[in-house]
């Protein structure tokens, strides 16, 4: 889920948002070092934590709004609010425009700080802003292909 200019997910962030209690980090930190594994990776692979939960905490860390996808109706995204972005640029670049107020437009994308995607976006729709939210690739990518 990390790669270069984003952080690393924070176990007092999943705390602080309520999806796990210290005495849990602590546990899994306790029994990660027995083990020689991250207590993230353990915790996840014991359904500690979903990976929903865990999107959800990499965004905060990054100081990005999140949206879960797994809870969003897509027949609900109006569809000339999708038609705004070509669906072939939708798929490559993974990206989700889903709603739309009188002066911005709301897209889903997998690292909100790419400034070049909101540009080629702006470029499809002359004079709206674009307002980036993170949400989990694999989940744009499922809700692209439909």
């Amino acid at each position: 889920m990390s790669s270069a200019g984003r952080k690393s997910i924070q176990t007092s962030t999943l705390i602080d948002l309520g999806h796990l209690t210290q005495e849990q980090v602590d546990n899994a930190e306790a029994e990660a070092a027995l083990q020689g594994v991250d207590p993230i990776a353990l915790l996840r692979k014991n359904n500690v934590v979903s990976d929903a939960q865990l999107h959800h905490a990499f965004a905060r860390d990054n100081g990005w709004e999140f949206l879960d996808l797994t809870k969003l109706d897509f027949e609900s995204i109006p569809e000339d609010i999708t038609d705004l972005v070509p669906a072939g640029f939708a798929r490559s670049r993974k990206v989700l425009p889903f709603a739309r107020s009188a002066d911005a437009l709301k897209v889903a994308v997998t690292n909100p700080s790419d400034i070049g995607v909101a540009n080629e976006i702006r470029g499809t729709i002359v004079g709206t802003r674009v307002d980036l939210v993170y949400a989990a690739p694999a989940e744009i990518t499922k809700a692209v292909s439909k």
